[in-house]
């Protein structure tokens, strides 16, 4: 049986087990049949909008000058965002112990501005227990 997930207006297909976090606390559900959260609930225009999440690749941070960033797009990339400077406290910890960032997760948000071709983006940061850890935004102008 194929399963699927509407949160916030996007449908994931396929949803076999369900780990998700809301207001700091997180929810897991093996199954998942259908869930609708309609746009208006959940947002105004002016906030951000959840666009995706992913691993931390630990291959994508460097240190530069002494902070340590993650880049977000390939070297030398064209119309893409440049490197995101990581919060202070999160640059300490790496450059202590580059492995505990291993297992981190990422959740992408954007926030459309008023100015044309203005987006900010803003990157969540939480440990391998899901924990938040900290939060780094940067403006980015769209091609």
């Amino acid at each position: 049986m194929k399963k699927s997930i509407r949160l916030a207006g996007l449908v994931v297909a396929g949803v076999a087990a369900l780990v998700f976090s809301f207001a700091g606390t997180s929810f897991a559900k093996d199954s998942v049949a259908s869930t609708t959260v309609a746009q208006e609930q959940t947002s105004k225009p002016e906030d951000y909008k959840y666009v995706g999440s992913d691993w931390l690749n630990t291959k994508d941070l460097f240190v530069k000058e002494g902070e340590v960033y993650l880049r977000l797009a390939p070297e030398g990339a064209m119309d893409a965002p440049g490197p995101l400077l990581l919060p202070k406290h999160l640059g300490e910890k790496y450059l202590k112990n580059p492995k505990a960032f291993s297992g981190w997760i990422v959740h992408r948000y954007v926030k459309y501005l008023q100015f044309p071709n203005l987006q900010e983006l803003r990157f969540d940061f939480h440990d391998s227990k899901n924990r938040f850890q900290g939060t780094a935004s940067q403006p980015y102008w769209l091609p």
